[in-house]
């Protein structure tokens, strides 16, 4: 209990500093007429951005099963606020999918080679993709792939079969 405490405690020292950067951040993006998008500035260079995150989504979870959390109201308004995501994997998820529409922008289809030197990271995602939608069909197999995300691949003519 005391390191769960400890490590709590953490998370919030981190935040309020990471809530002090971001509107300074924001601040200095007004003044840029919104050139910038304020999360930008701290999305990978900055030490904040690998917050715990999965203490909040703990928290969370048991705040709504037990109505008792350290994860007060104000402290998950504060970290939606600053753009806390709650579901990291849909937000990976949403990442890869603009990348590939950014290489279907590029080079006219979907078919990422499986060795993609541009970005190795897509060429991997898309053979999840391919290989989720497999065990989506196949009956019994539990699969990550969603009916929303088989119904937004297939509408920029995403490849199942290459």
């Amino acid at each position: 209990f005391l390191c769960f405490v400890s490590i709590a405690s953490f998370y919030f020292t981190c935040l309020n500093r990471y809530k002090l950067k971001m509107s300074d951040a924001k601040r200095s993006s007004q003044a840029r007429n919104g050139e910038e998008h304020a999360m930008d500035r701290f999305s990978s260079s900055s030490s904040l951005s690998s917050v715990p995150s999965l203490i909040a989504r703990t928290r969370t979870r048991k705040k709504k099963k037990t109505n008792r959390s350290t994860l007060t109201d104000e402290r998950q308004r504060l970290l939606e606020d600053i753009g806390f995501c709650w579901d990291s994997h849909k937000a990976g998820w949403e990442d890869r999918y603009q990348q590939l529409l950014a290489f279907k922008q590029k080079k006219g289809h979907t078919n990422v080679p499986s060795r993609f030197k541009e970005n190795p990271t897509l060429a991997v995602w898309v053979k999840c993709q391919r290989r989720q939608y497999r065990l989506l069909r196949s009956d019994g197999q539990k699969s990550n792939m969603t009916k929303y995300r088989v119904d937004r691949l297939n509408a920029i003519n995403f490849v199942w079969n290459p």
